[in-house]
């Protein structure tokens, strides 16, 4: 809500228990390659699960005061809390993935469908 600005934008939002960004820092393995011993280790000491927690908390703490500004400007928070079992919500996700993996398939991509199935198996377990 704070990166892009959204309480700037709107009065009313919805929160899903679906949010998932993705951010990838690469570098070119020549590149690493030709840096000294001191640099790869800035590098090695600045990146990896440690720094993606890290960074995963800035976004978590940005979430929640962006929340928090919404609620003090009075802005209205519709929270699904369990949209695959919501009756308003269940149907429509479930036709979008269907048309989704549909998608995929006809274009030539007939694993589509058993890597989702293998994320809801993996999804289950973690429940678990």
């Amino acid at each position: 809500m704070t990166v892009f600005r959204v309480n700037e934008l709107v009065n009313h939002h919805l929160e899903l228990p679906y949010y998932t960004g993705t951010f990838v820092a690469t570098m070119n393995q020549a590149s690493y390659d030709r840096l000294s011993p001191e640099l790869k280790a800035v590098i090695d000491n600045n990146s990896g699960m440690a720094w993606a927690s890290k960074a995963g908390q800035v976004f978590d703490d940005i979430d929640k005061t962006g929340r928090e500004e919404a609620l003090a400007q009075g802005d209205t928070i519709y929270t699904v809390e369990d949209p695959l079992n919501d009756p308003a919500w269940a149907p429509p996700l479930e036709q979008g993935t269907e048309s989704y993996l549909e998608q995929l398939e006809q274009r030539g991509l007939d694993s589509a469908r058993s890597v989702y199935e293998k994320a809801l198996t993996l999804r289950d377990q973690c429940e678990e």
